[in-house]
């Protein structure tokens, strides 16, 4: 969803609408399908209610875990569906290139520095910058691209639309701000955190082949599924959905709690990396912790 009024930022979410009448659009089009689907839920516990009493625990449940599923149930819907993508696209499709070449040139410094200066073989060192590159280094350097990248965008835009006045409307509309706000731009965030690691893993690993191998860069290439583990790909991919969750929500949470100047939206975009930034070595010091 684009601002109205605000600038365009690239690494975050660029725009679900490019004018007025496409944003009225999606607002009506989200409100009625919320509406029908707030009836159907309606009749559906009403007749699971007379026919299975029993079923009441079950409800007890849902009510507990709704602040969970109900964001999460939004995404059923094609406006936000289509934050969502958007977000998916602008995040992780976007800086690609970027975490790829970064990710080339890690893996053949590394391996420039463990075999010569550290005397380390060729295979060994492309052994040792895969578990690093897998379970430390890939998922905490994209997810400090992610936050210079999209946290400012994803906090400037949202402060933009508290300071016009837009996410009093959506309210006031009956549009959950969770569901077509909040939970596309975290899903999507995450998912792209999760992409750019395992691609700047990967990345590492082949600049390191093609600096230590030399004309053997086929075999080593060949040789990946012997250097890497399912351990190695799951920690990287379960770190990059950390990461990318934490920054997320604290850039949703910063961008919706400016006040109502124009002058605190650039404190929003600041205050959005330096959070995010420090969000994600807490976690890592406390993925490090918990593991140890």
């Amino acid at each position: 969803m684009i601002s109205i009024g605000a600038p365009q930022t690239r690494g975050g979410l660029i725009g679900l609408a490019g004018n007025k009448n496409q944003l009225g659009a999606d607002c009506q089009l989200f409100q009625y399908c919320m509406s029908t689907a707030l009836c159907d839920k309606l009749q559906r516990q009403v007749i699971v209610f007379a026919v299975f009493p029993e079923a009441f625990p079950c409800r007890m449940l849902r009510r507990l875990f709704s602040p969970l599923l109900d964001p999460l149930s939004g995404l059923r819907h094609a406006p936000a569906r289509r934050v969502l993508l958007k977000q998916i696209y602008f995040t992780g499709n976007e800086a690609a290139l970027l975490v790829l070449l970064v990710g080339f040139a890690l893996g053949g410094i590394v391996v420039a520095m463990l075999h010569g200066q550290y005397g380390q073989s060729q295979e060994a060192a492309l052994r040792l910058l895969a578990s690093l590159g897998f379970k430390e280094i890939s998922p905490l350097l994209a997810a400090i691209i992610l936050v210079a990248r999209s946290s400012s965008a994803v906090a400037s835009e949202l402060a933009t639309m508290q300071v016009h006045g837009e996410i009093r409307s959506l309210y006031r509309m009956g549009i959950p701000l969770g569901a077509y706000l909040i939970m596309p731009r975290v899903l999507g965030m995450t998912i792209a955190c999760i992409g750019l690691s395992f691609y700047l893993a990967v990345a590492a690993q082949l600049g390191g082949a093609m600096l230590g191998a030399g004309a053997e860069v086929t075999y080593q290439v060949i040789e990946f599924d012997r250097m890497l583990t399912l351990e190695q790909v799951l920690t990287c991919m379960a770190k990059a959905a950390l990461f990318g969750m934490g920054t997320s929500l604290l850039a949703c949470h910063v961008g919706l709690r400016v006040g109502p100047y124009v002058t605190d939206i650039p404190k929003a975009s600041s205050r959005a990396v330096v959070r995010g930034l420090s969000a994600i070595f807490v976690l890592d010091f406390m993925w490090s912790l918990w593991l140890s």
